[in-house]
C-alpha cells in the first residue's frame, strides 16, 4: 500500500452595468530479465507478435523514452510515463475538477483532481499530463483520505489529487489577463494507453483600475447622450443612430480625458431598438432605447 501513495503537488451580455469576470503501469526494477534483446524493448502496454516484428518497433519505442516529473519531498519512487508508438489509444477516462475558473487573489490556487477509468480497468495511479507540455503535471490516487488526496472513499474507482494552478499570469498591470490550462488522464494497461478528453482551468484577473475607468467613462457617456432633452425628442430610429455615432466615436478617439479607444469599433450592432457593443477590455453591453411594454405578458 504504501508504495501506491503517490501524489504530486499535487458575457456576460452587459446592460446598464458592468460586472467583473468569474472568470502508470511501469515495469518494477526487479522485474526478471528479458529473454531476448527484441522483448527487453516491450513496453507496458503489448500485443502478441513476433521476434522480428518486436525488432522493426524498437527504435519506435525508444524514441518515445518515459517522462519524469517533479515530485514533493515525501515521494521517493520515481514516477514515469510509460509510452508506446504502437499501442492503441483509448479515450474512455472521465477527467474533471471542482473549479473550472479561478480568480487570483480572490479564489484559492488549490483545485481537486477527479479521473474515473472504464469499469473493468483498476490502474494503481493515473497521470495528470500537461496537454501543452506533455510533462506529467500530478499523480492521481484511488485513497480515502480528504485532506491530502481529496478523495472520500477509496477503492470507488474514482482517483483524486489535490492540486495547484499556477495563477500569477500578470504581465501587464493595466490590463486584466486570462489564461486557460488545459490537462488530460492517462495510465497504461494491457489493452493499450487510456487517457481522457482535455479538461481545462482558466484562470482570470480581476478588472484593473484602468479598465474600471475606461468602462465608467464610456457609460457616462451613453448616459449624457440619452439624458439630453434634444436626444429625448428624437424618434427611435433618430436615437439609435446618434448612439451607433457616439459609440463609433468612442471606439475612434475616445474621450478628452480618456483619449484612445474605448470601444470595440466591430462589436457596434443595432437592431433598431437595442445597441450591443463591447467595451476595450472585451466585456459585451447593451443599451435598450425602446420603452420596456410593461404590460406585455
Amino acid at each position: 500500500l504504501a508504495a501506491a501513495l503517490i501524489l504530486t503537488g499535487c458575457g456576460e451580455t452587459e446592460t446598464e452595468d458592468a460586472a467583473p469576470r468569474a472568470a502508470a503501469n511501469a515495469p518494477s526494477a526487479d522485474a526478471p530479465a528479458a529473454e531476448s534483446s527484441e522483448s527487453a524493448a516491450e513496453t507496458s502496454v503489448t500485443t502478441a507478435r513476433t521476434a522480428a516484428e518486436t525488432a522493426a518497433e524498437t527504435a519506435s519505442v525508444t524514441e518515445r523514452t518515459a517522462v519524469s516529473t517533479t515530485l514533493p519531498d515525501f515521494l521517493t519512487a520515481p514516477v514515469t510515463r510509460m509510452q508506446n508508438g504502437s499501442a492503441e489509444v483509448l479515450t474512455d477516462i472521465r477527467l474533471w475538477s471542482d473549479k473550472r475558473e479561478l480568480t487570483p487573489g480572490k479564489d484559492s490556487p488549490e483545485i481537486i483532481w477527479y479521473a474515473e477509468p472504464p469499469v473493468k480497468s483498476s490502474p494503481e495511479t493515473v497521470l495528470l499530463i500537461d496537454a501543452d507540455t506533455e510533462q506529467i503535471a500530478a499523480v492521481l490516487n484511488d485513497i480515502a483520505d480528504y485532506e491530502k488526496y481529496g478523495g472520500d472513499i477509496m477503492g470507488d474507482g474514482v482517483y483524486n489529487c489535490r492540486f495547484i494552478v499556477e495563477t500569477d499570469i500578470d504581465i501587464d498591470p493595466d490590463v486584466s489577463e486570462h489564461k486557460t490550462y488545459r490537462y488530460y488522464a492517462e495510465f497504461a494497461d494491457d489493452d493499450g494507453i487510456h487517457r481522457s478528453e482535455p479538461a481545462e482551468v482558466d484562470v482570470y484577473e480581476q478588472f484593473t483600475d484602468k479598465e474600471l475607468g475606461d468602462m465608467e467613462a464610456v457609460r457616462n457617456a451613453t448616459h449624457e447622450l440619452m439624458s439630453d432633452k434634444s436626444f429625448k425628442k428624437l424618434d427611435l430610429a433618430e436615437k439609435c443612430d446618434k448612439m451607433v455615432q457616439l459609440l463609433e466615436k468612442l471606439a475612434a478617439e475616445g474621450t478628452p480625458e480618456r483619449p484612445y479607444p474605448l470601444v470595440i469599433a466591430e462589436s457596434i450592432h443595432s437592431n433598431g431598438e437595442m445597441i450591443s457593443y463591447s467595451h476595450i477590455c472585451g466585456i459585451p453591453h447593451a443599451i435598450m432605447l425602446k420603452p420596456l411594454d410593461m404590460n406585455r405578458k
